[in-house]
């Protein structure tokens, strides 16, 4: 009786051990790994294969004349696996060989490879190497200088075009309104408030006439000052203003000319 119960006892324990060591033996993972340009290889992700958990590990890789090798080579059967592996930044890679089939994606400089399976052991053993910076970057540093002259050639041409410092609608805008700096106009900008015989004086160096935009910009001053003093000349008879589409056009005022102004 007793060597009965003793071995129902064994047997019941081998019913319960076989499984769970079957069990045990059933790897998986999900895993997501980063190889740098000094050789270590970043894992992250689910895995309950203790030499894949996560965490920076410099083991997988080595480095022969310039050629580096990583070798990722677990010696136990998963049930299910897959892992995604971004190559190191500027990388050319020279042999390839996995468990499976391997989905190869590039994005900019980096280059990513994803392979997945189960029921064997998986293994992805890559040889690579790192190219020189400046190589990597000629093409797009060649269309990025291209662009910088073809800007600059276009901004002469622009500039050619409608003349220094001016833009096609004020160059346009000139007309036959010149008034020479006289003896009576200097006499006149002297007895003027310190803006308004700066906005005279800018009219009398650009020929006769100016945008008001123009004036505002090289006094820097807000546009209602510059109304205001606008204003006070056109009363005084000294200027007068037209309005040439959306832009205002000042004029210094001929001897003999009538009031005008067109807002």
């Amino acid at each position: 009786m007793q060597v009965r119960n003793l071995l129902w006892l064994i047997g019941t324990a081998i019913l319960i051990l076989i499984p769970e060591a079957y069990a045990s033996s059933q790897y998986y993972a999900d895993l997501e790994m980063a190889l740098d340009s000094s050789g270590f290889l970043t894992i992250s992700g689910r895995t309950n294969f203790e030499g894949l958990s996560p965490g920076v590990y410099e083991n997988f890789t080595s480095k022969k004349a310039g050629h580096w090798l990583l070798n990722i080579s677990p010696e136990a059967e998963f049930s299910n696996y897959i892992i995604s592996l971004q190559m190191p930044p500027n990388c050319e890679i020279n042999y390839l060989r996995a468990s499976s089939q391997v989905r190869i994606e590039s994005s900019g400089d980096r280059i990513s490879l994803t392979f997945s399976g189960g029921s064997e052991k998986p293994y992805l053993i890559v040889q690579y190497k790192l190219l020189p910076y400046s190589k990597n970057l000629l093409v797009p540093a060649l269309i990025l200088g291209l662009s910088i002259v073809a800007s600059i050639f276009a901004y002469l041409a622009i500039r050619k075009k409608n003349g220094p410092g001016r833009n096609a609608n004020e160059a346009n805008l000139k007309v036959e309104h010149v008034k020479p700096e006289t003896p009576e106009l200097n006499y006149k900008i002297k007895a003027l408030p310190q803006r308004q015989a700066q906005i005279l004086r800018i009219l009398i160096r650009e020929g006769g006439s100016a945008t008001q935009a123009r004036i505002m910009q090289e006094l820097r001053i807000p546009k209602a000052s510059v109304s205001r003093n606008i204003k006070a000349l056109i009363t005084k008879g000294l200027v007068h203003k037209e309005r040439h589409g959306m832009t205002n056009m000042l004029f210094l005022k001929q001897e003999g000319q009538g009031e005008k102004e067109h807002s």
